[in-house]
This record gives structure tokens, C-alpha cells and sequence, in this order.
């Protein structure tokens, strides 16, 4: 049989008295995973914090390709923007399931820190939504 999706499948079996259920999750189908077209922001947005520390929550991207299957091994850049802070890694390859992140320390000054994150398809040219702008606040 054709499995028309990724995630969960149930299959049904009887051999007349005795019916089974058996649910299977499915995580890749046909020829795999295709190059990265998209990024999104995964966690970390609007955060707040006391100037001039770490933010507890990293700022965490997701790669994916065009059916949406996320992307290992895309190098992925953080820079902090304005605000005066600094991110913990600058450069970070995405992971197993398709993520990257980075930790901000906020600014010395109170005030709104941004934080971009860009990746680049196999052409070179920027993914779909690169970069993307996380935002925290220092207080």
C-alpha cells in the first residue's frame, strides 16, 4: 500500500475472528529529504531578561525543504542586530531534526535587542523568510 503523508499511520489486520491494530510513525517517504528552501523561527522569540545577561531560552531556527521534511548538515549565521548584545555562536549547522540555535546576552543598556538568522540555498541565494529577526527586551 501508499502512504500518502508523513506522522502517524494506523494499519488494520484480521484473519476473520481476531482484528489488530497497529499504529507505525512515519518520519521520511519516497526518495528522502530534498535541498533546504525555508527557514522559520522555532522558539526563543520575545524574551525578556536583565541587561547585560544570557537569555535562558536559545533562539532555535528551523531548515526545511520544500515538502517540509527539515534539513541536517545547512549552516545557518546569527548575528545580533542591534542592541548591543552577542550571540553565543555565530555560525551553527542544523541538526538531525532540522534545527540551530544560539543564546543571546542582552545589551549593557535597557532596551530591545535583535537577533537575525540566515541561511543560504544550494544556489547560494537566500532561503525562503531569511533572514528571520528574533526580538528580546532588556530590562
Amino acid at each position: 500500500f501508499e502512504i500518502p503523508s508523513p506522522g502517524p499511520v494506523t494499519v488494520q489486520t484480521t484473519d476473520g475472528t481476531l482484528t489488530t491494530v497497529t499504529t507505525y510513525s512515519i518520519t521520511t517517504l519516497g526518495p528522502g529529504v530534498g535541498p533546504a528552501t525555508t527557514i522559520l523561527m522555532a522558539g526563543g522569540d520575545k524574551q525578556s531578561g536583565l541587561h547585560g545577561t544570557q537569555l535562558l531560552d536559545p533562539f532555535t531556527v528551523l531548515v526545511s525543504d520544500a515538502n517540509g521534511f527539515p534539513v541536517s548538515g545547512v549552516a545557518v549565521t546569527f548575528a545580533a542586530a542591534s542592541g548591543g548584545g552577542s550571540v553565543s555562536l555565530t555560525s551553527a549547522s542544523t541538526n538531525a531534526q532540522g534545527l540551530a540555535s544560539t543564546k543571546l546576552t542582552l545589551g549593557a543598556t535597557a532596551g530591545t535587542n535583535t537577533v537575525t538568522a540566515t541561511a543560504l540555498n544550494a544556489s547560494g541565494g537566500p532561503l525562503t523568510n531569511s533572514p528571520v529577526t528574533f526580538t528580546a527586551t532588556g530590562n
